[in-house]
């Protein structure tokens, strides 16, 4: 369960933040250096799927921190 949460978490953080850059406008190639176009198949991509996907990253998140809740419970804490 642990290798899970670390997998998970580890998968969604950077893309959150890459997403949150992105949305922003703080960085226009994000974390990974990809621009919109090469990301999402288009220079100026909708809204949905912008915040499609964040929506994928945070469920990426949210397993990662069920997980790790499951992992304490399992081990009696």
């Amino acid at each position: 369960m642990w290798i899970g949460c670390a997998v998970l978490t580890v998968r969604a953080a950077p893309g959150l933040v890459d997403d949150f850059l992105r949305m922003t406008g703080l960085a226009e190639r994000g974390l990974t250096g990809m621009t919109n176009e090469r990301l999402f198949g288009t220079a100026h991509p909708s809204a949905y799927t912008m915040w499609s996907a964040v929506a994928v990253d945070t469920v990426f998140l949210t397993g990662g921190v069920l997980f790790g809740r499951a992992a304490r419970l399992a081990r009696g804490g």
